[in-house]
C-alpha cells in the first residue's frame, strides 16, 4: 500500500504536469512529502509491532510465574551419614500418560557402592537418573533414599532444597553460567575457598583447563561456557558436583566428550572421591555406554523394556546375559 501510493501520486502528479496544472518541482516536493509521511508512519507501526510482541512475551512471562509447582518437597530431613538408593517398581510414562519410559523398575545401590547403568538409546536411563533429585516424579512405585542402618525413606519425603543439596545428577549436556571460573564451581558450595576449588578440579582432572586460562579462577566464561571445549566444560561440570561433595551422585554419560587417558584419570579420582572426608561413602550411579567407564564399577545394571533385566558384574553379565553381551559388542567364546 506504501508502495501504491507513491507510484499513485507520481501517475497523477505527471498526468497534471501534462495538463500544466501542476510544475515539476511541485511534483518532487509532494513525493518527498510522501516519503516523508511513510517514514512515520512505518516508525508509528514498528513502534506498535515492539508492544505487541512485549504484551506477548510479559503473557507467557507471568503464565510461568503463577504457575504452581509440580514437584512439592515434605518437610522430613535427610539423616545424616551414607545414603543408598532403593527402587521399588517404578513406574513412569510419557507426558499424558502415552508410553511407559521404565515400568515395574525394581532395584537397589548400597552406600558407597559404584553402579554403572547401561541400556540401548531410548531405554529410559536418562530418565532413571532424573528421577533421584526429583527433577522428574515417578508415576508409580516408589524411589527411596537411605540405607538398611538407617532405614528407606521416600524421596517426597524430604524437604526439596535439601535432598538437591545431597542428591547431585551431571548430564551430558553440561551447562556453565556466562561468569567467572570460581563463579560457576561456587552454585554447588558458595562458601568453598580457592583451595577447594582447586582440589575440585585437580579430582574432575581440570587442574590443566584453569592452568590454560589466562587470570586462572577469576577468568570469565562465554555464555554456556562457550569458550572451552566440551571435555573442558564437562570436567568443571564433574568438578562442580565434586565440589559439593553430595552422598549421592548421578552421572549421566558425563565423561562422553573426554578422550581414554582423561577419562580414566576422572574415573580413578571419582573411585577414590568414594569416601569423602570425615568417612562418609560416595553411592555413584554412572550411565554409560563405554567399557572404560562400566569397568570401573562394582556391578552394573542392565536396562532393558523398562525395568532392570540383568545385574551383576562385568564379568558376570558377559558370562550370563545374551542381551549385555550384544548392547556390549561382546563376543562370547
Amino acid at each position: 500500500m506504501i508502495a501504491a501510493s507513491q507510484v499513485w501520486i507520481l501517475a497523477f502528479g505527471a498526468h497534471l504536469v501534462g495538463q500544466g496544472t501542476l510544475n515539476v518541482g511541485e511534483l518532487v516536493a509532494s513525493l518527498l512529502i510522501a516519503n516523508t509521511l511513510v517514514f512515520r508512519i512505518e516508525g508509528v507501526g514498528r513502534v506498535m509491532q515492539i508492544f505487541a510482541d512485549a504484551r506477548s512475551s510479559a503473557a507467557r512471562i507471568w503464565e510461568l510465574l503463577d504457575a504452581e509447582p509440580g514437584i512439592v518437597g515434605g518437610s522430613a530431613a535427610l539423616a545424616d551419614g551414607a545414603l543408598g538408593v532403593r527402587f521399588g517398581h517404578v513406574r513412569v510414562s510419557t507426558p499424558g500418560g502415552g508410553n511407559a519410559i521404565l515400568e515395574d523398575c525394581s532395584f537397589c545401590i548400597q552406600p558407597g557402592e559404584i553402579v554403572a547403568l547401561v541400556g540401548t538409546t531410548g531405554s529410559g536411563k536418562s530418565s532413571l537418573a532424573a528421577l533421584l533429585p526429583r527433577l522428574l516424579e515417578a508415576d508409580a512405585g516408589e524411589v527411596a533414599i537411605g540405607s538398611d542402618v538407617l532405614g528407606w525413606r521416600n524421596v517426597r519425603d524430604f524437604e526439596l532444597g535439601q535432598l538437591r543439596r545431597r542428591v547431585h545428577v551431571v548430564t551430558q549436556e553440561s551447562f556453565l553460567f556466562s561468569d567467572t571460573v570460581a563463579a560457576n564451581l561456587r552454585v554447588a558450595a558458595p562458601h568453598a575457598g580457592d583451595a577447594d576449588l582447586i582440589a575440585a578440579l585437580e579430582l574432575a582432572a581440570a587442574a590443566d583447563v584453569l592452568e590454560r586460562l589466562p587470570q586462572g579462577l577469576e577468568t570469565p566464561l562465554g555464555d554456556r561456557g562457550i569458550t572451552l571445549s566440551g571435555g573442558q566444560r564437562q570436567r568443571l561440570c564433574l568438578a562442580r558436583a565434586l565440589l559439593a561433595k553430595a552422598s549421592i551422585l548421578g552421572l549421566d554419560d558425563a565423561t562422553s566428550a573426554l578422550d581414554a587417558a582423561t577419562e580414566r584419570t576422572v574415573l580413578h579420582n571419582i573411585r577414590g572421591f568414594k569416601h569423602a572426608p570425615g568417612g562418609r561413602a560416595v553411592t555413584v550411579l554412572m550411565v554409560s555406554s563405554k567399557l572404560s567407564t562400566i569397568l570401573m564399577a562394582d556391578r552394573v545394571l542392565l536396562l532393558a523394556d523398562g525395568r532392570i533385566a540383568a545385574q551383576g558384574t562385568h564379568q558376570e553379565l558377559s558370562s550370563s546375559s545374551v542381551a549385555y553381551r550384544e548392547l556390549m559388542g561382546i563376543t562370547h567364546g
